[in-house]
């Protein structure tokens, strides 16, 4: 597991269970950013090489796949309760993401 400084307020945890690759970023102090941009300055990844999906914490354990992440901020992110969470593409799979969340 690794722990990156995004910027003072955020954290990005990296995590690998199988060949999925995923970020979970605390949106505590996000402004709306374009998210899928920043994760890949950050780590040299296409943008196309990457889902998000919103989990809210610690009331919904279901993810929600983001369309438009640059409106995450504007839709809901209340109190920095919720948590991104990015799964990145290796060897050309997607691993079923919810099936990597315990």
């Amino acid at each position: 597991m690794e722990l990156r400084s995004v910027t003072n307020d955020e954290y990005v945890r990296v995590e690998r269970p199988n060949r999925t690759t995923l970020i979970t970023i605390d949106l505590s102090a996000s402004t709306t950013v374009d998210l899928k941009k920043k994760i890949s300055d950050l780590f040299n990844i296409p943008e196309k090489s990457m889902q998000l999906y919103l989990q809210d914490v610690p009331q919904d354990r279901e993810l929600k796949k983001l369309d438009d992440p640059v409106l995450l901020s504007a839709q809901g992110v209340s109190d920095g309760a919720a948590v991104l969470l990015v799964c990145l593409k290796d060897d050309g799979v997607w691993e079923d993401i919810n099936s990597l969340i315990t």
